[in-house]
């Protein structure tokens, strides 16, 4: 028969390199879902092994849809980045607030034991 064709690569414009995604392996069985995704995929993305559709108005959109999705990954992480640092900072004030006012509690506490003398609670 003929040999298996290599796997597909996937261009991700983010620098996290080629990654190769095995398509056509006659022993795996992949659900339907996967298989359909991996052909619209592989008729909207240039094969690495040559074997590519002819270049048009699809595999630039495709490419374009790529770019931007990741480019919207990227800037949801930077600011995923900085709300959690913010909430970090906030948190570490209500730490401290509360640590002051426990102190404050502790304080009045002490200043009412000391006010509250044995004969004024034995006192009928």
């Amino acid at each position: 028969g003929a040999p298996p064709s290599p796997p597909m690569t996937i261009r991700v414009p983010d620098g996290a390199g080629d990654r190769a995604v095995g398509v056509g392996s006659p022993r795996v069985e992949e659900p339907p879902s996967l298989r359909s995704m991996y052909s619209d995929v592989s008729t909207l993305t240039s094969l690495s092994d040559g074997g590519a559709m002819p270049h048009d108005a699809a595999s630039d959109d495709a490419q374009s849809l790529v770019i931007s999705l990741s480019q919207q990954m990227t800037s949801m992480r930077e600011s995923f980045a900085e709300q959690m640092g913010a909430l970090t900072d906030q948190l570490k004030a209500m730490r401290d607030e509360n640590a002051r006012l426990r102190h404050e509690l502790e304080a009045v506490r002490a200043q009412h034991l000391v006010a509250v003398t044995p004969e004024t609670s034995s006192r009928r």
